[in-house]
């Protein structure tokens, strides 16, 4: 019914604000050049030579990536729902 749908419209936006929120102290564009930076120094031929040091490295890559997807995830989530709920207020008027 057209109440429900403007209830999940108002919702989802309640819920944008959150995962905006959520963005800035993650920072995914902030991730992705730390990404970028590490990816350098891992290609430098010395890099492997200190074991303990190219294991931190790969793994902060690996949480890092881990989180930027996670979070897209999440917004295209988001994104796909209040596109639904809007078409089906689109299609009650």
């Amino acid at each position: 019914d057209l109440v429900q749908l403007e209830q999940y419209k108002q919702e989802l936006e309640t819920l944008k604000k959150i995962i905006d929120e959520l963005g800035v102290p993650f920072d995914p564009e902030g991730a992705q050049r730390e990404i970028d930076r590490l990816e350098k120094e891992m290609s430098k031929p010395d890099f492997w030579n200190d074991v303990s040091k190219s294991q931190q490295t790969s793994q902060r890559i690996k949480v890092l990536r881990d989180r930027i997807q996670q979070y897209e995830d999440l917004s295209g989530r988001w994104d796909d729902l209040y596109t639904l709920v809007e078409l089906s207020l689109d299609e009650d008027q």
